[in-house]
């Protein structure tokens, strides 16, 4: 009997927790609480309710650092209508040497898009982005809006400077964590 007021009180407190998804695609339910499917949940249901700031807190302290905290709230700000249009569908998630890879479909019907998370484990236990694939073309199209604005604010047109900066900051944004070559000997 005990056992069973255990469960039923874990049960309710993940309810409560908001970890458990209502109305959510049948891939995003019922999912253990400390999973990599529970953190990309609880990303996805604050780009919804527009809570960027704390959405960001989700993200690796390296991206943070590179991006500064403003670009990465004003990408992650810019890509909300991608998460308004529908829930998410997780298609697979594996091992890699990055962390634990997931991909997924944003959106609906031939409207989808696929996209992918590297997610890691942090020092508490908890789950962390450490890439992103959706967020990397917000972000080099927020480096290219703000670098058109500096140069060019009155065309309509992107300058070739502003399109080469929001190309530079995908790269970067991509080789944040890619692995380093090793040199022989």
């Amino acid at each position: 009997m005990t056992s069973m007021r255990a469960a039923a009180r874990r049960s309710v407190a993940h309810v409560a927790s908001g970890s458990c998804v209502r109305g959510a695609s049948a891939s995003l339910t019922n999912v253990p609480e400390h999973s990599t499917e529970a953190a990309l949940r609880r990303l996805w249901r604050w780009m919804r309710a527009g809570s960027f700031s704390n959405a960001a807190t989700l993200y690796d302290h390296k991206i943070i650092a590179k991006l500064g905290s403003s670009d990465l709230v004003a990408a992650l700000r810019s890509r909300r209508g991608a998460f308004l249009a529908g829930s998410p569908a997780i298609d697979s998630t594996e091992k890699t040497q990055l962390g634990t890879l997931v991909i997924v479909k944003i959106g609906t019907g031939k409207q989808a898009k696929p996209g992918s998370y590297v997610l890691r484990r942090n020092s508490r236990g908890g789950w962390i982005i450490a890439y992103d694939s959706i967020l990397a073309d917000a972000v080099g199209a927020q480096v290219q809006l703000r670098t058109q604005a500096r140069i060019a604010p009155n065309k309509t047109r992107p300058t070739p400077q502003a399109i080469a900066a929001g190309r530079e900051a995908v790269r970067k944004f991509d080789n944040i964590f890619a692995p380093r070559p090793r040199l022989p000997g």
